[in-house]
């Protein structure tokens, strides 16, 4: 029994000294990487889950790609007003602008 609490103590230890180092957007990714690295098992996403998941646009491929139900959305890279207009026009309004990356919501806009 003191041999698992050692390795349970060592473990932690490890994930904080990992997790403090990191950016509030990376801490679960440094955690969970840390808990891999240590060669211990994580209950929950990978880390190369979760870092996928904080690129809306390669999550969003990703979850379509696995046939799990996403909102309507473009993701294309032409930005003009035009091809905005004509792809707010498929989807339906009201819409949401988000962007792909960071933020944590703060730049979305309803239109």
């Amino acid at each position: 029994m003191a041999n698992i609490k050692s390795a349970i103590k060592r473990a932690r230890q490890n994930v904080k000294r990992n997790a403090h180092k990191s950016t509030q957007r990376s801490t679960a990714r440094t955690a969970v990487k840390a808990v891999e690295t240590a060669g211990l098992i994580f209950i929950g996403p990978s880390s190369s889950s979760i870092e996928l998941m904080g690129f809306k646009d390669k999550a969003k491929k990703l979850m379509s790609q696995s046939k799990v139900p996403v909102v309507p959305g473009y993701n294309g890279f032409k930005q003009d007003d035009k091809v905005l207009a004509v792809e707010a026009d498929k989807i339906g309004y009201p819409i949401m602008i988000k962007a792909i990356a960071g933020g944590g919501g703060k730049g979305m806009r309803l239109v």
